[in-house]
């Protein structure tokens, strides 16, 4: 029966969709906010990120002034979950300035996996406690839960690219590009799902397939003889 407990499906599905601890990596990517000597305020574009900049700084982790590692007594607050921190001292970057940093990040908190999952084994019709899911749906359910994962991940950065920056300074292509790579891949785990669902319940996709098996006889016949 489905999984052990609900720390190892989501840990599944973390493994599934890439989104560990070290999955995901920025390297020597441009913070966001105003660099004009005076402003302290800034954000990595992605939330939820691993590396706390307060600490001291692992190479290559960390905040680059002008190529340059940020040290950690120059970043007094770092809020992980939204990506904001704050610069003090001589590091406070001026206009000519550039602002980078590498770190890892996440998409999900666990409790987000485990509503995904929930919405996974309601699909099948089995309730939202997804441990009691048969063996033979987890990969329908996962990839269920995938589709999931990946629409929000593009919903989500596609409002925070609109919230972040503004028209003259948007980001390349790049970025828009993913989002629609990660809207089709959520496509693609719906269509994946849907295959494993049809595949458990019809024995390998064999709609027509006899309950039973069953042999051709002679048919008695009840008419009486004169």
């Amino acid at each position: 029966m489905g999984w052990a407990s609900t720390a190892e499906a989501i840990l599944a599905l973390r493994s599934l969709i890439f989104d560990g601890p070290t999955d995901k990596l920025a390297s020597q990517k441009e913070v966001v906010g105003k660099k004009d000597s005076v402003n302290q305020i800034f954000k990595t574009f992605e939330p939820r990120r691993v590396n706390d900049f307060t600490v001291t700084p692992v190479y290559p982790f960390g905040v680059y002034k002008n190529g340059v590692i940020v040290p950690n007594t120059d970043i007094s607050v770092d809020d992980l979950e939204s990506g904001t921190f704050t610069i003090t001292g001589t590091s406070i970057p001026g206009p000519r300035d550039t602002l980078t940093a590498t770190y890892y990040y996440q998409w999900f908190l666990d409790t987000d996996l485990d509503g995904f999952l929930q919405n996974a084994s309601n699909w099948l019709g089995l309730g939202a406690t997804y441990t009691n899911i048969p063996d033979g749906l987890n990969p329908a359910a996962f990839d269920y839960a995938a589709k999931e994962a990946y629409r929000s991940a593009a919903m989500k950065t596609s409002i925070r690219l609109s919230q972040t920056y503004k028209m003259e300074d948007a980001p390349s292509e790049d970025i828009r590009n993913t989002i629609a790579v990660w809207t089709g891949m959520a496509k693609d785990f719906m269509d994946s799902a849907q295959k494993q669902r049809a595949s458990y319940y019809s024995r390998q996709d064999q709609f027509e397939a006899p309950l039973f098996g069953f042999s051709l006889g002679k048919v008695f016949d009840p008419t009486p003889r004169r």
